[in-house]
This record gives structure tokens, sequence and C-alpha cells, in this order.
């Protein structure tokens, strides 16, 4: 399986051997992991390049995320552009691990999140291997089979709706109605 991997560029100095750390377990777990390659270099590097190529990184991170089935995330130092890329990962319908180092500040937003194909795991550095490898297979288990179908302007509405007002995604609401009626007619898979 493909597995994007990124972290904080800043938070490298103080947690650069962790982000090393998950790679490893990635890896170990019988992964391919795409890492951008901005995360290979050295902040100042980073900081000092040219908007050029900060247009190159942008579409290298999106080409890496869209390639891969599962994103996973260091993110124990705060990082707005990290935030962008789990939004991303989200809206390409892709499982999304989010590993924060044991009894650092959490970000809220993500804790807060509810939803079946987000894990946010705190970890220490020697139990790290085990939980990420059983956050990828619980990500494996998460992944959709996208299934795209017509729609009168009525149903829109009325999904727009339920989204709105019980703030519950369409694609959520639509999963629960069928997951009921699999129960109601009995079906066994």
């Amino acid at each position: 399986m493909k597995v994007y991997f990124n972290a904080s560029l800043l938070g490298k100095k103080d947690f650069g051997k962790n982000y090393d750390a998950v790679v490893k377990a990635i890896e170990e777990a019988g992964n391919d992991v795409l890492v951008p390659a901005k995360l290979k270099d050295e902040e100042s590097k980073f900081m000092q390049a040219k908007a050029k190529d900060a247009g190159n990184y942008y579409e290298e991170m999106e080409g890496l995320i869209k390639k891969a089935e599962v994103a996973v995330f260091e993110v124990s130092y705060p990082s707005t552009s990290i935030g962008y890329e789990v939004a991303m990962a989200f809206n390409l319908s892709k499982p999304v691990i989010a590993l924060h180092v044991k009894n650092a500040p959490k970000n809220p937003i993500l804790s807060s999140l509810q939803d079946e194909r987000l894990q946010v795991i705190d970890y220490t550095l020697p139990r790290l291997h085990k939980l990420v490898a059983d956050a990828l297979n619980y990500a494996t288990e998460q992944m959709d089979t996208r299934f795209n179908f017509f729609i009168s302007p009525d149903i829109g509405n009325y999904l727009d709706w339920v989204s709105k007002n019980r703030k519950l995604p369409r694609a959520v609401f639509l999963r629960q109605l069928i997951e009921r009626d699999m129960v109601k007619q009995e079906y066994d898979g």
C-alpha cells in the first residue's frame, strides 16, 4: 500500500527522530512511503525558496496525496500547512492517521473531529511500531469504494439540508441509510 507521510518542517529540530521512526514503522508494516522532498530539506533552505519552488512543492504534495491510499501525519508540532494537507487528504476521501507525541499539547481541531476515517493517536517511541501497524490496518478497513450516481435537485437540496442541520456529511448520511436497510433486510454480506 502507498502511504503518504508528512510533518512540520519547523518541528523537525524537535521531532526529527520521531519523523524517522514513523517512516520506518510504516515501511516495516510492508508499505511504500511517499514523502515530499521538502521534509528532507533543512528548514533554512525551504524558507529561502522562491515562490516558484513553493508552487512546485504544492504540486508534488498534492500528487503524492492523490497517489496514496492512506495519509499519515506527525502533528506534535503545530503547522497550518500540515492542517491544510490533512484537509486535502479528507477531501480526497483518504483515511488519515494523525500521530501525536504523548503529553505534548494537542491540536484541538483534530481532537474534536469525529470521522471514521480519522485516527488521532498519542504515542511514545517504544510503542510506535505497534500503534502504526494497528492504525494502518484499521485505515485499510476504512478505505472507501467510490460510487457515483445522479440525483434530482430535490434530493440534492435535502442532502444539503441534512448536512447543514445535522452536521453530517452527505456521504455519511447515505451510508447510514444503506447500513440501516442492510440490518433491516438481515443482509449478512
